[in-house]
């Protein structure tokens, strides 16, 4: 059952619902807009523990303006429920973009985008853990947004009781697999599956079986982006492979590089367009 007011909020629908809590589209009584309000689930909001935790990330991620980053508004807590208040974006996620048709020169955009947004996120100390095309929606004027910063990672503190790694397990970086600790090669490397998938609309670690994908992520190399999809310009199977490096020493150390890197290949593409 959709509640119909919360707090300041009045929901107007059902946005999404997770393993974290649901997210509404809802309208801000004080502000007078409409905002996408996320409500923790009740097994979050009972732990006194990861509620402290949520307080610090949410103060955290509410000091990232960026404009590719999703703003916060408000979070809080309300008749016993956490909850954050957060920009509204129009448009859709890079996980439902993927079964569209979509230009390579688009993509290329859409990749700068996002590592622009975690280069200036990991600057200001914040990790996501948890980089995958759920996370990233693009709206109508094509700029992206990245969801869920600092706040994506809370439910860790369950790690010890059920022996699950945290994350969408496709989309995991071997250090996250091994239960290390984790900094912001973790989201390089998650920021190369999300890239191999948009060019090449496979993932490059997949399995039915739980443990035999753990171990891809740890041990096995995928096929150069290029061999799924041979029109892809060699620039790109370097810059994924990069960030697809199982050291994390060997990855891209801060993804301004990567950004620029794609950069370069898009000025490429436009100057081998006007020789032609």
């Amino acid at each position: 059952m959709v509640p119909q007011n919360f707090g300041k909020y009045q929901i107007r629908e059902v946005l999404g619902q997770g393993a974290m809590g649901a997210v509404y589209k809802a309208w801000d009584t004080t502000l007078n807009r409409l905002v996408a309000l996320k409500m923790m689930a009740p097994s979050l909001s009972a732990d006194r523990e990861l509620k402290i935790r949520f307080y610090r990330e949410a103060q955290a991620t509410a000091q990232l303006q960026h404009p590719n980053i999703t703003t916060v508004y408000d979070f809080g807590e309300v008749e016993g429920k956490l909850f954050i208040a957060m920009e509204l974006v129009n448009g859709g996620s890079l996980k439902e973009l993927m079964a569209q048709e979509i230009s390579f020169d688009r993509k290329v955009d859409w990749m700068i985008q996002v590592c622009r947004a975690l280069a200036f996120a990991h600057r200001s100390g914040i990790v996501h853990r948890d980089v995958k095309p759920g996370n990233i929606l693009v709206n109508a004027d094509g700029a992206v947004k990245i969801l869920d910063f600092g706040i994506a990672h809370l439910d860790s503190s369950d790690l010890t009781q059920t022996g699950t790694c945290l994350g969408t397990p496709e989309y995991m970086s071997p250090e996250i697999v091994r239960g290390q600790k984790v900094d912001a090669t973790s989201d390089v490397f998650s920021t190369g599956i999300v890239f191999y998938e948009l060019i090449t609309g496979r993932k490059p670690f997949h399995d039915q079986s739980l443990t035999d994908l753990m171990h891809k992520i740890q041990k096995l190399d995928p096929p150069p982006v290029s061999t799924i999809a041979p029109s892809t310009p060699a620039a790109i199977d370097r810059i994924v492979a990069h960030m697809l490096q199982k050291d994390p020493a060997r990855r891209y150390q801060d993804l301004d590089q990567a950004a620029d890197d794609l950069k370069e290949l898009q000025t490429d593409m436009i100057l081998e367009r006007a020789e032609r």
